[in-house]
């Protein structure tokens, strides 16, 4: 038995000294890449666009000329498709791999091709008969982790298929407000501990897909009665009462390998001393989501 755990040790070491060698190596690359882009393409690259904003067309579902084209002008970072972009798995599919390939050809960086695949309600592809996925449950009607676990690999499995590499999910809002209904049946609790545990699972489930995981609300959009799609909505708790509750599933995202954070327009007036969005507010995501909480992934 001792034997068996100094080879296990050995091994696990082994694996990651090579994943650091890798970790260096793709550094190496990204930073090979980032010399040989001029300030504007720097900056275009921090944008992810739905395909309308990007080419002007009314709707778009194909990748042709004219997506080319405005890659070529607009060298943005990724794309993000809404329902009304997608028809079929094989028009779907033809549609983000063109992108890519054009991507690729052009900027030599590939697209962040990204898409709001949570389940329940917020669905792009299962919500879609055309599609042949079958309705996902609501969050908050996941019994356990290890549900949020194969929900999560069922989402990545036919994401990844059709060419998505970024889930905007899952939701890792605690529902503290009873009179919220933007969130509601997205999250999948009221305890943030269980809502931790069962978002790191279902980011661990698309990961294990290769798709690219993203925990929302920051700082917590289950803590408001309104919805920022439909105007203002804030929160008058302090940092240290969103400390012990709605932040705790953020606190987990950098240890836990969560891809990206969004952002939520909610406004904190008791932690910021007005009604500036949180995602306009330099303390709370320089302050709070990089120093506090130590999140070194992608903001969004």
């Amino acid at each position: 038995e001792a034997e068996n755990s100094e080879e296990d040790k050995s091994d696990k070491d082994t694996l990651e000294e090579i994943d650091e060698e890798k970790t260096d190596s793709f550094e190496e690359e990204a930073e090979a890449i980032l010399a040989e882009m001029s300030l504007e393409e720097k900056v275009y690259q921090l944008f992810i666009v739905t395909p309308e904003q990007l080419t002007g067309v009314g709707t778009v579902t194909a990748a042709g000329s004219s997506t080319k084209e405005s890659l070529k002008q607009y060298p943005v970072g990724g794309l993000i498709y809404l329902a009304q972009n997608l028809i079929s798995s094989e028009q779907t599919s033809e549609m983000l791999h063109n992108s890519q390939a054009f991507a690729l050809e052009i900027e030599g960086v590939p697209l962040f091709l990204c898409i709001d695949e949570e389940g329940g309600r917020v669905a792009r592809i299962a919500n879609n008969s055309a599609f042949g996925i079958g309705k996902i449950k609501a969050m908050s009607e996941v019994k356990n982790s290890d549900e949020a676990y194969e929900i999560g690999s069922k989402i990545g499995d036919y994401l990844i298929e059709l060419g998505f590499n970024v889930d905007f999910a899952p939701d890792a809002d605690v529902l503290t407000n009873s009179a919220n209904s933007v969130i509601g049946d997205r999250s999948f609790g009221t305890e943030p501990d269980y809502v931790a545990e069962c978002a790191v699972s279902y980011s661990d489930g698309l990961h294990e897909e290769g798709v690219l995981s993203t925990f929302k609300h920051f700082p917590g959009h289950g803590a408001t009665a309104d919805d920022t799609h439909q105007g203002f909505a804030y929160t008058n708790k302090t940092l240290t009462e969103l400390k012990e509750n709605e932040l705790i599933p953020f606190m987990k995202a950098q240890d836990e390998g969560v891809d990206f954070i969004m952002i939520s327009h909610i406004s904190v007036p008791n932690i910021l001393g007005d009604n500036t969005p949180c995602t306009l507010s330099e303390y709370m995501i320089s302050e709070v989501l990089r120093g506090d909480l130590g999140y070194q992934g992608i903001v969004i």
